[in-house]
C-alpha cells in the first residue's frame, strides 16, 4: 500500500487544505468548512482529507463530553475499520497527511493532522484549528497512534 500523500501535488493540495480550514473555531461535532463556523478535531480532519483529494467517508460524530467518561474510543474504532487507513508504527516518524491519535481521558479521545517538521493540524475546545507542535511535552507524551491515509 502507498501513502496517499506520497507526491509534492498532494502534499500541496493537503497544505491547501489545512490552511483553508486554520482559524476555524470548535464546535462539538461541528462540520464547518471555513472560519465562519465551527467544527470538531475529527470533523476537521475529515475535511481537510477530503478537501485534499483523499477518498474517505466523513468521520462519525460522538457525544461532546465522551472523553471525559468513556474508555471507547470512537476515533480509533472508526479508524481501525477503515480500509483507506493503516497503523503505523510509533516508533516511526509520521508523514505529512498521517492522521495522529492523542490519549485524553482514558484512551484516544483527540486527533489531529500531521502537516511535517513534528508540527500538526488540530482544533481543540475554546480554541481555533491551528498547527501545534509533537516536541510539546502535551502533546508528544499523548501521543497514542498513528494511522496513514493510503491507496489500495
Amino acid at each position: 500500500m502507498t501513502p496517499y500523500f506520497s507526491t509534492k501535488e498532494r502534499i500541496d493540495a493537503l497544505r491547501a487544505a489545512i490552511k483553508a480550514l486554520e482559524g476555524t473555531p470548535f464546535a462539538a461535532n461541528g462540520i464547518a468548512t471555513g472560519p465562519d463556523g465551527g467544527i470538531a478535531c475529527q470533523m476537521l480532519i475529515s475535511s481537510a482529507l477530503i478537501a485534499a483529494g483523499f477518498n474517505t467517508p466523513p468521520a462519525p460524530y460522538g457525544p461532546a463530553n465522551h472523553w471525559k467518561f468513556s474508555s471507547r474510543s470512537i476515533v480509533a474504532e472508526y479508524l481501525a475499520i477503515r480500509p483507506e487507513f493503516q497503523p503505523v508504527d510509533l516508533e516511526l516518524e509520521p508523514i505529512p497527511g498521517d492522521v495522529l491519535g492523542f490519549t485524553l481521558g482514558k484512551c484516544i479521545h483527540h486527533c489531529g493532522l500531521y502537516a511535517g517538521n513534528f508540527n500538526f493540524f488540530h482544533v481543540m475546545p475554546h480554541a481555533a484549528a491551528c498547527i501545534a507542535t509533537l516536541r510539546d511535552p502535551t502533546w508528544g507524551s499523548r501521543l497514542a497512534a498513528i494511522w496513514r491515509p493510503v491507496t489500495t
